[in-house]
């Protein structure tokens, strides 16, 4: 089994596309490049780890 890191990104309310990523740091990359135009009231953010 392999695991895989899926990010969720909900922006003003709607979910964008998830991502899936190979490595936990390719994840955490992309989730602080999404943090400098995160918006704390209307913005969520999170990353799921998956076996698959």
């Amino acid at each position: 089994m392999k695991k895989i890191w899926i990010l969720i990104y909900v922006h003003r309310g709607f979910i964008q596309e998830p991502e899936i990523f190979l490595k936990i740091k390719n994840a955490e990359k992309r989730k602080k490049s999404i943090m400098q135009n995160f918006n704390p009231d209307y913005d969520e953010i999170s990353i799921f780890e998956k076996m698959i």
